[in-house]
């Protein structure tokens, strides 16, 4: 009779027992909840490391673009000065070839 448990020992056994599965099924739920989370957060960040890349990408494109433009611009206007200053010497070529017949 001194081997029995009392009446509050059994009653703890007992919650113990009820207990049990039920704390190792919340503590199942919140691996999978951390789980969960983490695979959530690391594609969160994913597509922010993605957006940032297309924005620092799309950046230096429009860098390169206006760099490009303004290298065309430089370009061009060296070829308008070069064709007008040849049609500006032709001009006065034929305005000289005119006056000399005139003269003459």
């Amino acid at each position: 009779m001194a081997n029995v448990p009392t009446k509050e020992e059994l009653y703890a056994k007992l919650c113990y027992l009820f207990n049990y599965p039920l704390q190792s099924f919340a503590c199942v739920l919140n691996e999978i909840a951390k789980k969960d989370g983490s695979v959530s957060v690391k594609k969160e960040v994913k597509e922010e490391a993605k957006e940032e890349a297309k924005e620092e990408i799309k950046e230096e494109v429009k860098a390169a673009v206006e760099e490009a433009v303004e290298e065309i611009k430089e370009e061009m206007k060296e070829e308008i000065k070069e064709e007008v200053k040849a049609a500006v010497e032709e001009a006065m070529e034929e305005a000289e070839i005119k006056e000399e017949t005139i003269v003459e």
